[in-house]
């Protein structure tokens, strides 16, 4: 992409919905916005969940790092330490979506040996700190191969950043008071699904199915005219 395609992007943007949006982007460019949900996940720039799930600004709040790495609390967190103090006591989110995806390439590389990363010393370096993921895959899953073998790695690698998440004293306190959930999800890029963890399954089922009833009147009203596909499990 380059930047003269950014610029008739803005420009196109400004055209057609600018001002049909008006009054809310001047809204909270004004008085700023309250309780977005906190979205953790990879930089993949094909995770653009604002798209996908057809938010207007100010609704999602994305941090995003390789890999959708959450460092455990300590001397490598200090840029989550300073994302989540921001949503927790400026921004006020009750919820933190912590987002993995089908065919991440971190992942992927964390499956290859070490050496895998010679050339990238700094990713090697991080990705050092998802260690436990390449340990889980290895003790529990090493039977496996191919597009099941890296399913089952992205489900561990997304739970394990969810533990440590729970790390972080604000986000421990948060959750033991009941003023914030921390929510596992999956996206599945190849068919726009999101998936959460239920820990009554202990499985990641799609959310529409989860949500249905308070979605199905609005996904009749715009889908109607569409083919509309679901996927049960990932």
């Amino acid at each position: 992409m380059s930047l003269h395609e950014l610029v008739n992007g803005n420009l196109r943007f400004k055209q057609l919905k600018f001002a049909k949006h008006q009054d809310y982007l001047q809204d909270i460019a004004t008085n700023g916005v309250t309780k977005p949900l906190a979205v953790i996940t990879c930089i993949d720039p094909r995770l653009n969940l604002n798209w996908i799930t057809s938010q207007r600004p100010g609704l999602l709040s994305p941090f995003s790092t390789l890999g959708g790495i959450i460092p455990s609390h300590g001397r490598h967190s200090l840029s989550q330490d300073a994302y989540l103090q921001y949503a927790i006591e400026r921004f006020n989110v009750d919820h933190i979506a912590v987002v993995g995806h089908l065919d991440c390439a971190l992942v992927k590389a964390l499956l290859q040996p070490r050496k895998a990363l010679a050339s990238l010393k700094t990713v090697r370096r991080w990705s050092d700190l998802a260690r436990d993921t390449r340990q889980t895959v290895a003790a529990n899953f090493s039977h496996l191969e191919g597009e099941e073998l890296v399913r089952r790695a992205v489900q561990a690698h997304t739970l394990l950043q969810v533990e440590h998440l729970m790390t972080y004293p604000l986000v421990q306190s948060a959750v033991a008071a009941g003023r914030l959930q921390v929510h596992p999800m999956i996206y599945d890029i190849a068919h726009a699904d999101l998936f959460e963890y239920s820990n009554a399954t202990e499985k990641f089922e799609l959310l529409s199915h989860k949500y249905a009833e308070d979605v199905l009147a609005e996904v009749v009203a715009t889908c109607h005219d569409a083919v509309c596909t679901a996927h049960s499990h990932v």
